[in-house]
């Protein structure tokens, strides 16, 4: 079963380098799993879509042949301003066909107390926009810069508790859309 994991953030000194670790972490070794990190993809701002491209550049292609062959994705997602990263907009935006009809988890993360879940919230419309809807359980990390300090232990808990409970119910709709692609 092969998942990509979208990145978010584009800052330096960002939270999202420590919520990868744990999330590689606690995924383990039960899936295939490709990064698309928005430092790595630089996208210019949209103009034409993927399908709208007569000739489109190498970065295009390859994140089109990755999106296209993964089963589910698991969207870690920074807040920036109650909202979703504009990396992560962006590039979102660029496909459409690509997302059809496979899951979607949601992770989100913020040096706040509530853990980016105004993000989630937005992205959880965008997603299911684009044909992808999120799974129900979206693990939010509040104080993420505390991670492996005592003032942020209580958080970084409850997001490894509620992950687990994540990664159940994010292999079971990953499976469940799988067979019903196999179908088409």
């Amino acid at each position: 079963m092969k998942i990509t994991i979208l990145l978010s953030s584009v800052r330096d000194g960002r939270l999202a380098d420590t919520v990868l670790q744990k999330v590689i972490a606690l995924i383990g070794d039960k899936f295939e799993v490709t990064i698309v990190d928005p430092k790595e993809y630089v996208l210019p701002l949209l103009n034409l879509r993927y399908y709208e491209m007569k000739e489109p550049s190498d970065v295009f292609v390859r994140l089109h042949n990755i999106f296209s062959q993964t089963d589910g994705f698991i969207i870690v997602t920074a807040e920036y301003n109650h909202g979703i990263p504009p990396a992560l907009k962006n590039m979102l935006d660029h496909f459409g066909e690509e997302f059809r009809k496979k899951s979607c988890g949601i992770v989100s993360y913020s040096d706040g107390a509530i853990g980016g879940a105004r993000s989630c919230e937005q992205l959880r419309l965008v997603c299911s926009t684009l044909g992808m809807p999120p799974i129900p359980t979206s693990p939010a990390w509040g104080l993420a810069h505390k991670a492996g300090k005592p003032e942020g232990k209580s958080f970084e808990d409850n997001f490894e508790k509620t992950f687990n409970r994540f990664l159940t119910e994010f292999l079971w709709y990953t499976e469940a859309y799988m067979k019903q692609r196999a179908k088409v």
